[in-house]
């Protein structure tokens, strides 16, 4: 199990009874996935890969920035921006599925990847341009992607303006191939974070751009049809903000993250939190 932590990450192994360390990754690495081709791992334009999760080795043929075109006017990454980044390329949510790896990747600066070109790989050692151009269309912006088999469903959305990373409209792609993605039907203001099991796919976000509390989520058996808006679980309709996370095991499904009062004009933060919560079939 591959854990991150304050300024770090470690390797942890079940023996029975307790976690033991296996010693420190790389603080910088960001993204992880795992599956049964092995363990990738990212930072910003680099890539490694392990078989068992042990010993990391640097990909031979890594996303090649270079075949990466200038976004449209309407991506955010003329010049430099207020914090002084300017225009980087970085490699954005990577999932793992029954075929190999997908990544979204993107010449920007700004967060999440404006109009992301996707990457493919067996082995996580060689990368393939999948199309020279996005598939997820121009002002498109990926924030996160989750994948069940073969299928893989992003989220993010549309900006009109592209002065913000805040989309003016939420949007979910579905892939079986990583190559070819069609828009599905979900109406939504702001997506946040997904996650996909064997009962299909969870999202959490919001009726209107920008937020607002408590937040909605919305299921989906095939990351096409999507149900809902539902309310966020009860005990939270006091609180704004949205999870950190959220995870589908079997019947349960798991969210975790900071939460804050909104009672205070600051925003102050509480303690973080874990809600867990049951499948209905009704």
């Amino acid at each position: 199990l591959v854990v991150d932590g304050p300024g770090r990450a470690v390797r942890l192994q079940w023996n029975g009874e307790t976690w033991i360390e296996q010693g420190d990754l790389p603080a910088t690495w960001w993204l992880r996935v795992s599956g049964p081709r092995g363990t990738v791992a990212t930072s910003g334009a680099n890539v490694s890969y392990s078989e068992d999760g042990s010993e990391f080795t640097a990909a031979s043929q890594p996303p090649d920035p270079s075949l990466h075109p200038q976004p449209h006017s309407s991506c955010p990454v003329a010049g430099f921006t207020s914090e002084g980044r300017g225009i980087q390329f970085e490699i954005g949510p990577v999932v793992t599925t029954d075929f190999g790896f997908v990544a979204v990747a993107a010449l920007s600066s700004s967060f999440p990847a404006c109009e992301p070109l996707v990457w493919t790989s067996d082995d996580g050692d060689v990368w393939t341009l999948a199309s020279e151009e996005s598939p997820f269309g121009e002002r498109s912006f990926v924030l996160d992607m989750a994948a069940v088999g073969d299928r893989i469903v992003a989220i993010g959305g549309m900006s009109d303006e592209g002065t913000q990373w805040i989309p003016d409209e939420a949007a979910v792609w579905v892939s079986d191939d990583g190559i070819a993605w069609q828009r599905a039907d979900l109406e939504a203001g702001e997506l946040t974070t997904i996650d996909g099991g064997a009962r299909g796919w969870i999202l959490m976000g919001h009726l209107e751009p920008q937020g607002g509390p408590p937040g909605e989520m919305w299921f989906s058996a095939d990351g096409i049809d999507w149900d809902g808006p539902y309310p966020r679980p009860p005990g939270l309709d006091d609180r704004a903000g949205l999870f950190f996370s959220v995870a589908l095991l079997d019947d349960r499904i798991v969210g975790s993250g900071k939460q804050f009062a909104t009672s205070n004009a600051a925003m102050e933060e509480t303690p973080a939190r874990v809600v867990v919560g049951e499948f209905i079939d009704e």
